[in-house]
């Protein structure tokens, strides 16, 4: 069973008033994780190409996301192969990705993980090494097929805040997250 999930803040927020407020957050009752994202389920995406760097003229329409640690609790996401983000590892935040098994079939190799992909942007590329791959799940359309995804750990691209609640007394908590949100971020 999906548990609930809403956003409560999009675009150019504080990054220190999206933490405090994460953090004030945590400790509602009825609230089960929160998350920091560029981009949220059902919402645009941002496109680029990728290729694995042995095999540029493999490439891959991905669309990308920025997120925080967490994000694998709050949208409930299921590891396949490699590994989520972790805090520890100052490595996952300056290159690590996590993606989905959707691109990780496009891109034709047995075992993607520790590979390093390649995104040409506009004649410029950036290098990143896959952690995870993680399964695919609808994070546009229902009745669109599932798309390739990338996730890369940068919080201060990640304006939404994304809140799992506990599905019980609903009213009272939105209450609480309101109080909050127009504490910090009005």
């Amino acid at each position: 069973m999906r548990l609930p999930l809403i956003r409560i803040a999009k675009g150019n927020v504080d990054l220190q008033a999206l933490r405090t407020t994460q953090s004030q957050l945590k400790a509602i009752n009825g609230i089960k994780s929160t998350a920091l994202s560029s981009s949220v389920p059902g919402g645009q995406f941002n496109q680029h190409a990728y290729f694995l760097r042995d095999q540029p003229e493999n490439r891959v329409d991905v669309s990308e996301i920025m997120v925080d640690y967490g994000i694998d609790e709050v949208l409930g996401l299921e590891v396949r192969k490699g590994r989520m983000f972790d805090r520890s590892d100052a490595k996952d935040s300056v290159g690590g990705v996590i993606i989905n098994e959707t691109f990780a079939n496009q891109l034709n190799v047995e075992d993607p993980i520790g590979l390093t992909l390649v995104q040409d942007a506009s004649g410029r590329e950036f290098e990143m090494r896959i952690i995870g791959v993680i399964k695919a799940f609808h994070f546009q359309s229902m009745h669109q097929e599932i798309q390739p995804l990338l996730m890369s750990v940068q919080p201060l691209g990640a304006g939404n805040l994304l809140v799992k609640l506990e599905g019980k007394k609903f009213s009272e908590t939105i209450e609480k997250i309101k109080e909050i949100y127009n504490k910090n971020i009005e």
